[in-house]
């Protein structure tokens, strides 16, 4: 079991032999705001992906362009999505795809796949259809681990403990970026005093810190968001759990 982190809330999960993929995003623009790093994965280095996780619609995390990149040369790729997304993928040509219902389950690959709430809003352009496109967090059961991933998150010690209670977590990818107008996004997005928290909530093994470092969403500088969980793992004395 083994996650790279590719930039954004793209990450690259190997399991059981098989290759996922979370929010995958390999654009060099979002909107008007450059891509700030190269991907960690380049994407003519990614091996066979065998399933794509898109947790909900904003255009940071949906990006239908690496969809049909990932379509074309994995035409067997399924694809998990939040309520209401489905709709919006089809363009992307890719054939199995299925949006599921927070405490729905399914198997892929193998692989037992949950949708669990996260504490986030939907739609597509940041603003409108929350109602109508949902937005879930994913985890992933398979024989050598469990990992969880959020997608978009903000703070819920409720929830978290909840999720944690339920499953066994080896890995938690949790997001620290993006934070900043607190007023604001608060109610969003954790930042990586959140995600510690979250980190505790989930009784998880690892964490591996995502959402940071690729589009600049927030107030804060591009990488402080690292160098505080830096500091806050070291307090807490998890530095060895972090990656």
């Amino acid at each position: 079991m083994q996650v790279t982190y590719i930039g954004h809330a793209t990450t690259l999960i190997e399991l059981d032999g098989k290759h996922i993929l979370t929010d995958p995003h390999f654009g060099n623009w979002l909107f008007l705001l450059p891509r700030q790093q190269y991907p960690g994965i380049r994407f003519h280095n990614l091996p066979k992906i065998d399933l794509a996780l898109v947790s909900h619609a904003h255009y940071d995390h949906l990006h239908k362009r690496t969809l049909r990149k990932l379509h074309k040369v994995n035409p067997q790729m399924a694809l998990r999505c939040a309520r209401g997304i489905a709709r919006i993928i089809k363009s992307t040509h890719i054939t199995d795809v299925k949006s599921m219902y927070e405490d729905e389950t399914d198997t892929v690959a193998g692989l037992k796949i949950t949708a669990v709430r996260s504490k986030h809003f939907g739609g597509r352009l940041f603003l409108a259809g929350g109602f109508i496109l949902g937005y879930t967090g994913f985890i992933i059961e398979g024989k050598e681990g469990t990992v969880y991933f959020p997608g978009d998150a903000a703070y819920s010690e409720t929830y978290f403990t909840e999720i944690g209670q339920r499953f066994k977590i080896d890995i938690a990818l949790l997001p620290i970026g993006a934070y900043k107008p607190r007023i604001y996004l608060r109610g969003k997005h954790m930042n990586p005093d959140d995600a510690i928290k979250a980190f505790q909530d989930l009784h998880a093994r690892y964490m591996v810190p995502i959402h940071w470092g690729t589009f600049k969403l927030g107030l804060e500088f591009l990488h402080t968001p690292t160098r505080w969980l830096r500091e806050l793992s070291q307090q807490y004395g998890v530095e060895d759990k972090v990656k």
